[in-house]
């Protein structure tokens, strides 16, 4: 039990860390993307086209924990030297929706971040992504715990005890 609570209050950090960083904030758009955002993020283009192009350092190979027809999908919204404003939604199916959708996309295959699908294919936390993904009240229940303790851990703002990063990719 101690697993999967830190196992989702790990995703909690994270997920409170994406909407304070980009609130406000859109990311520019593809033309031919639908507009559409999403309750836990998004991600650029760079951060995960090594899943989609020359992984490992094979040509042409595909992340084989990744769907192909996702890959493929996600091959035409960020194709080879796209502008790096461009961004994809985590949840591409219910993106402006707060629900356990992302936990099912996992178990399609459809994570779009390296470590987001590492939940799906780890022993440890398949058995929570799979509970997540079939019950939605457990899923919410679970959010609502993880919140309440992270309200409670006391982060630590200041340097050189903290730090709250303005861009998650470069330390302040």
């Amino acid at each position: 039990m101690r697993k999967k609570f830190l196992g989702f209050l790990k995703f909690a950090i994270a997920l409170t860390k994406i909407k304070r960083t980009y609130r406000g904030r859109e990311p520019q758009r593809r033309q031919k993307q639908p507009q559409k955002q999403t309750t836990v993020g998004f991600s650029h283009c760079n951060r995960f086209s090594n899943r989609i192009y020359d992984f490992g350092g094979q040509a042409g190979a595909i992340d084989p924990t990744l769907n192909r027809t996702y890959a493929a999908q996600l091959q035409s919204e960020c194709p080879r030297n796209v502008d790096p404003s461009v961004a994809i939604e985590l949840d591409p199916i219910t993106p402006r929706t707060f629900d356990n959708q992302y936990f099912r996309n996992l178990q399609l295959r459809m994570g779009l971040l390296t470590s987001d699908q590492t939940l799906a294919e780890d022993g440890i936390s398949r058995p929570t992504v799979n509970t997540w993904a079939a019950n939605s009240a457990a899923f919410s229940r679970a959010f609502v715990t993880a919140m309440t303790n992270l309200g409670q851990v006391g982060v630590k703002t200041r340097a050189p005890l903290g730090n709250i990063r303005r861009d998650c990719s470069v330390l302040n």
